[in-house]
């Protein structure tokens, strides 16, 4: 795979270095939005190449903004068929994206967190493959990863070092390790960490650049119908609560927005909710084609509810007083930790904890259920 590289680091002393590249990898609707405005605000002008990891969210990628696009399969849920295929995808994402630094003086990778297989394997490769560039990496956001800091673990951290052993087997799968928070903001290499604009968060303000709105709102208000909008969760699934616990949920929920007098009650599915959470027979399924938060900004709603979720924030940051954001159920939504283990369920309890208290801080409305 080497020597692949090798010829194009030769091919760059051949030729000036004079250009700055944008790498911009993602891997969801909001990654993808803030990707977006990063460009248009920052980056305007430059080779900016979007890479997308997973092959779903190709549909909201507006290709016209970029000098190239290109899917590139997450090496975890993509792997190559065979003995190491994992391995053998992340060195074929390596060179693919390689490719496109041909010149480049500065190279600029926009990743949602340094500690994926998916993102991680580029730093290294980057700069062996460009040792006269700058390489820099800044974090872009991502829900609620882009609200707290948590610091790596001990053991975190040894599974973070067993990734640099894959070397042995490729030498160029080379990891870069860093400490302190998880996401890799404290990481040296990283030089800018984008937050999204009007929500509070735990990161270095030296580092952190707070992003325009990532979309322009333009909605008009209908005088006459009472819109409301159900945000589902995978909470079930991913084993965060009880059965009895999403019942109970779902089922205040309804009686909330009975009380609420709301004319039409929409429901948008969570991309990872297989099941339909807080999902009730009476409300009209939302089926969209581009990220929520564009959608948000050209339709209003008079109330949108949720339970722990990222995307009341930016609704809130949408609409602001004009419209109710609730999230509901915080006396009965994680209070058992459904199927996860006690370490597990601790970490989840500061989260959720941090969440609220951002919640607060951002005039987020949080209702008890008293079904």
């Amino acid at each position: 795979m080497w020597r692949g590289l090798r010829a194009e680091r030769v091919t760059l002393q051949l030729t000036a270095l004079s250009d700055t590249v944008n790498l911009f990898l993602v891997a969801t609707p909001l990654q993808y939005l803030g990707a977006e405005v990063i460009l248009k605000n920052y980056e305007a002008g430059k080779r900016n190449h979007l890479f997308y990891v997973r092959p779903d969210i190709s549909s909201v990628i507006n290709n016209a903004l970029w000098t190239d696009v290109q899917f590139l399969p997450w090496p975890k849920k993509f792997p190559k068929k065979g003995l190491f295929g994992k391995m053998r995808r992340i060195r074929e994402n390596l060179l693919t994206v390689n490719k496109v630094c041909e010149n480049a003086s500065d190279i600029r990778l926009h990743v949602w967190m340094l500690r994926s297989e998916a993102t991680n394997y580029h730093v290294n490769a980057l700069r062996k493959a460009f040792p006269e560039s700058h390489l820099s990496v800044r974090i872009i956001p991502d829900g609620t990863l882009g609200l707290f800091r948590r610091e790596l673990q001990w053991y975190e951290k040894l599974g973070l070092r067993l990734r640099k052993l894959r070397r042995i087997i490729y030498p160029s799968l080379n990891y870069y390790l860093f400490s302190g928070d998880r996401i890799g903001t404290d990481a040296p290499i990283v030089d800018r960490v984008y937050c999204l604009s009007g929500i509070p968060h735990e990161f270095d303000g030296s580092k952190t650049c707070e992003l325009p709105s990532l979309v322009e709102a333009d909605f008009k208000k209908d005088k006459h119908t009472k819109r409301a909008l159900v945000l589902s969760q995978p909470f079930f699934q991913l084993g965060k609560c009880s059965k009895a616990e999403l019942e109970k949920v779902t089922a205040g929920i309804r009686a909330y927005l009975v009380s609420q007098h709301m004319d039409l009650i929409e429901y948008k599915q969570h991309p990872y909710d297989r099941i339909k959470e807080f999902y009730n027979p009476d409300y009209k399924e939302l089926t969209i084609s581009e990220p929520l938060e564009k959608y948000l900004g050209k339709h209003f709603y008079h109330l949108v509810i949720g339970v722990d979720s990222a995307a009341l924030f930016l609704a809130k940051a949408i609409y602001g007083n004009q419209s109710k954001i609730v999230s509901f159920g915080k006396n009965v939504m994680h209070s058992s930790h459904g199927l996860m283990s006690p370490r597990k369920a601790q970490k989840r309890s500061k989260a959720i904890q941090a969440l609220r208290e951002q919640m607060e801080k951002s005039d987020i409305e949080q209702i008890d259920c008293n079904m």
